[in-house]
């Protein structure tokens, strides 16, 4: 996937227009990071987490004027600063096996009018060791709304160029903020 097709697929994620720190949970080699980056305003920095440097792959220490921060670390035991403004997980939520126990713990670090950017596979059913555990759309916002994040507004679908899924990204925020 582009870096173009990833921002399109995110769409219009946008808080605001305050400078704001995310974190990219599962980062890999970025494609997803940049998009974030190019929409995010001036002043904003992203900390994109993998387990092996080596995945970064030549991700950039800046894009699209936004300052990347690399973290080596499993995501899953990543300890995330409180406050963030947003995380993304883009195709890495389904790794996470104990997917209610994660969110619930990094969700927990997203300020209250921050935002959780999800992409992921449509799919309930398993493809190890790819998509060792799915998490379809309509499980995902139950998990998110129990996480308290019940407000998902779809941003966008496309087809997976790895199988005939199709793949969803939503951005879930607490209700009334």
């Amino acid at each position: 996937m582009t870096i173009a097709e990833a921002k399109s697929l995110l769409g219009n994620f946008r808080n605001g227009d305050r400078a704001e720190r995310w974190f990219d949970l599962g980062s890999g080699s970025g494609t997803f990071t940049r998009a974030l980056a190019e929409g995010l305003p001036h002043g904003s920095a992203i900390t994109a987490v993998e387990r092996a440097r080596s995945a970064f792959g030549d991700l950039p220490r800046t894009h699209a004027g936004i300052a990347i921060d690399q973290q080596v670390t499993d995501m899953e035991q990543l300890v995330i600063p409180a406050p963030v403004d947003g995380i993304l997980m883009a195709n890495a939520l389904h790794y996470v096996k104990d997917q209610r126990a994660f969110l619930q713990c990094i969700l927990q670090r997203i300020v209250d009018d921050g935002t959780f950017l999800l992409v992921e596979y449509d799919t309930d059913r398993a493809r190890p060791p790819w998509v060792p555990f799915p998490i379809s759309g309509s499980r995902a916002k139950v998990l998110l709304a129990e996480a308290g994040f019940p407000e998902a507004r779809h941003l966008g679908t496309r087809r997976s160029i790895h199988g005939p899924e199709m793949m969803y990204a939503t951005a879930f925020r607490r209700a009334g903020k």
